[in-house]
C-alpha cells in the first residue's frame, strides 16, 4: 500500500489492483462531521438524475477502455439522491477493457472546488457491450469503501453498459443505478429524470 499526501488533511492510499484506491480525510473537522451526521434507517427509493446528464451518459462512446468518475449532487439523509453533474476521474495509463482505477488526487481537487451545498454523492463507470449493467462484487466493494471514506450513508453507483446492434455498432448505453452503504449493503434503484 502506498500513501500520497494531498494536503495537510487528505491522504490518498492505493493498493495495486482495480478500485482499491481510497481518499481519506484525516482532519478533526471531518471526524466531527461524520460523527455528528444523523443516521437514517430509510433507504432512498430512486435516484433523480438531470435530463442533460442522462442524455450525456447514453451518448457516451465506447473507446475500448473502461471510463469512470464521480457524481456530483445533493444527498441529504432521509431524502432522495439527486445527481446533476459528473466528472471523469480515471488514471489514464491503466484503463483496460474491463477495469480502471480512480484518480483520487484529481477527485480531491474537484471536491475542494464544489459549492457549499454540493457533494460527491457517488461514482459512475462503463461496462463493455458484451457484459451487463449489474454491479460486480468489486463494484460493490469500491462503492462501499468510498462511502466510508466520504462519510456517506448512501452512495450512488451508476453503471452505463454500452449496447450494440446486430451489426456490432454501438447504439447507446443501458443505465442502472444502485445505492450502496458503507458496510456493503446495496439496492437497485429506479432512475428518474430531473428537470435541471
Amino acid at each position: 500500500m502506498s500513501e500520497v499526501r494531498i494536503n495537510e488533511h487528505m491522504v490518498l492510499t492505493r493498493n495495486s489492483g482495480v478500485g482499491t484506491a481510497s481518499l481519506i480525510d484525516r482532519s478533526q473537522a471531518a471526524d466531527e462531521r461524520r460523527s455528528s451526521r444523523p443516521q437514517s434507517s430509510s433507504w432512498p427509493t430512486e435516484v433523480i438524475v438531470a435530463r442533460w446528464l442522462l442524455e450525456d451518459f447514453r451518448a457516451d462512446d465506447w473507446s475500448g477502455r473502461e471510463r469512470l468518475g464521480f457524481l456530483v449532487g445533493y444527498g441529504r439523509p432521509g431524502a432522495e439522491l439527486e445527481v446533476f453533474s459528473r466528472f471523469r476521474s480515471e488514471l489514464d495509463d491503466n484503463g483496460t477493457r474491463r477495469s480502471a482505477e480512480f484518480d483520487l488526487a484529481y477527485a480531491a481537487h474537484r471536491r475542494s472546488r464544489l459549492q457549499a451545498d454540493e457533494e460527491l454523492v457517488g461514482i459512475w463507470h462503463q461496462h463493455p457491450p458484451e457484459t451487463s449493467a449489474n454491479m460486480s462484487p468489486r463494484d460493490i466493494e469500491t462503492a462501499a469503501s468510498l462511502a466510508r471514506r466520504l462519510g456517506r450513508e448512501h452512495f450512488v453507483s451508476v453503471i452505463a453498459m454500452q449496447r450494440e446492434n446486430a451489426q456490432g455498432e454501438l447504439i447507446g448505453a443501458q443505465l442502472a443505478a444502485y445505492v450502496v452503504t458503507p458496510d456493503g449493503d446495496w439496492r437497485h434503484l429506479a432512475i428518474v429524470e430531473g428537470g435541471y
